[in-house]
């Protein structure tokens, strides 16, 4: 019987860590052939701009030699981690809050309405809860808006550089973490210190620090779930039980993205279980998928108190799906108005609209049914002009365009957005995008070879968010927190080439 649990286990590993691979492959391909860019005069529009693919390549191999070359200098290397950890969240923090300063970037898009809302509900305009309003298409942000007027119950209403800089110093918890993870599952000083710095490189990331919306609080309440899941599955005690199931509730409340996290660690429960033969992750299963349908009821059950409106089921998520599968004037699955029509056309019920947005799912499939060519063609180009974006819209999320700006902007804010800084930083990003992807793969390889099934944990995730998006709506920035999932194979598969990982160094 115990044979037939490590087969399992074994499979299931290298089937995630084989998929993991092939869709790097995939991603690598297209990231030497072209760089999806951000139209500068359009919102939010994907062009295809051809690579030097030759320079590429080059760069790629010379960074690779340079990087086997130091190995022998390293061979004794033995890195003080506190020293880096320091280090790296001194760099991170005066990079991100200097970019702060610098921008004093505004809300805009959904964190705009958010904010406005506050102000609205605070004189007792409740028109946004309506079936038409901002709430009534999408109650589930009013978790966000709990989030934001408990924040500005301590520090002022609209007191954004400190939404900002929060995130900056959630950002700097979260790299420490999961480098922190990746040292844990890796078994290895080096990989974790490799992932701090290639973390710190990532400088969309950094940039995104500026956007006023939930996703880098969110990220940061997953990553200590992920760390407390490491932790139980390490020492199989259930005090750190608590550790995986609040902060991940607390993840998914603020942005149900973070569900794929949610759902990655029960993967990984299930494994834990089948391997150990344990019962005890079965409680944490039945917490987490309870836990996490209580804490949205419970806040739009205040707000329906608190105003005496009753709140809508907004706009179904199905509609998202068949958003996703159309072409649009941005790219295809990305952002249209399509599911908007289909709820005003339902009269703003949800199950109506639910209805409307399955008949247009199953045209699309009639249609990607007679023309298969034209559906891998779709999926090609949605996959690619999100996760191909190498900037990851960072600098979009701070400086909208020209005709989103009321207030003028500075010479040197616009040689960033617009001039010689931008090529340098599109230049950076590519590069650095093209790298992760390879030495990533590089990082899959070593982990079939050697290590334990805890070091598919990023790769499940990363699976999940790729999978997710390519059937949800598709845009480059919901794609960033998936890719940082990829820096710790990415440390691993330079460890290799600094001769750092030796056979065996790892059971």
């Amino acid at each position: 019987m115990m044979l037939y649990k490590e087969k399992f286990v074994q499979f299931c590993k290298k089937f995630v860590l084989g998929l993991t691979g092939i869709i790097l492959i995939f991603l690598t391909y297209y990231s030497l052939l072209s760089t999806s860019v951000l139209d500068p005069l359009k919102v939010e529009t994907i062009v295809y701009v051809k690579d030097n693919i030759p320079l590429l390549i080059l760069a790629a191999l010379l960074l690779g030699i340079g990087i086997i070359c130091l190995g022998s200098l390293l061979k004794t290397w033995q890195p003080n981690v506190v020293r880096w950890r320091i280090l790296v969240s001194i760099f991170v923090f005066i990079l991100g809050i200097g970019w702060i300063f610098l921008n004093k970037s505004l809300p805009f898009a959904d964190g705009l309405m958010i904010d406005q809302a506050i102000d609205e509900f605070a004189v007792n305009d409740y028109s946004q809860l309506a079936p038409n309003g901002y709430f009534g298409k999408f109650p589930f942000q009013l978790n966000f808006m709990m989030f934001l007027q408990c924040l500005y119950s301590f520090v002022g209403n609209h007191n954004y550089i400190f939404l900002q800089a929060l995130n900056v110093v959630s950002l700097i918890i979260t790299i420490l973490l999961v480098a922190n993870i990746a040292g844990r599952v890796f078994k290895s000083t080096h990989v974790e210190v490799i992932t701090l710095l290639l973390s710190a490189l990532f400088l969309p990331l950094i940039f995104y620090c500026s956007f006023i919306y939930s996703t880098i609080y969110g990220l940061l309440f997953s990553t200590i779930s992920l760390y407390f899941m490491i932790r139980y599955m390490e020492t199989h005690n259930m005090k750190y039980s608590f550790g995986i199931i609040l902060p991940l509730l607390l993840a998914v409340t603020l942005k149900s993205n973070y569900l794929i996290i949610l759902i990655a660690i029960i993967c990984m429960l299930v494994m834990d279980m089948i391997a150990n033969k344990k019962i005890a992750p079965v409680v944490i299963i039945v917490l987490l998928l309870i836990g996490q349908m209580i804490p949205g009821r419970l806040i739009k059950s205040y707000y329906q108190n608190a105003t005496g409106m009753e709140i809508s089921k907004g706009i179904p998520s199905i509609a998202w799906v068949a958003m996703g599968m159309e072409n649009g004037p941005k790219a295809p699955g990305w952002y249209n108005k399509t599911m908007f029509k289909s709820y005003k056309k339902a009269k703003y019920n949800s199950e109506e609209t639910a209805e409307l947005s399955k008949k247009n799912i199953t045209q699309r499939l009639d249609y990607f049914k007679d023309n298969p060519n034209k559906a891998l063609v779709f999926y090609r180009d949605k996959t690619i002009s999100q996760w191909n974006e190498p900037t990851f819209e960072s600098l979009w999320v701070t400086y909208h365009g020209p005709h989103m700006k009321k207030t003028p902007i500075s010479s040197f804010q616009k040689t960033i957005f617009y001039g010689k800084l931008n090529k340098v930083y599109l230049i950076y990003t590519n590069f650095y995008h093209l790298i992760i992807l390879l030495f990533a793969i590089l990082g899959i390889y070593i982990c079939w070879k050697r290590h334990t099934y805890a070091v598919i944990l990023f790769a499940v995730i990363f699976l999940g968010g790729f999978f997710f998006h390519t059937l949800w709506e598709a845009n480059s920035k919901y794609t960033i927190t998936y890719f940082l999932m990829l820096v710790p194979y990415a440390a691993s598969g330079i460890c290799l080439l600094l001769n750092l990982t030796k056979k065996g160094e790892v059971k």
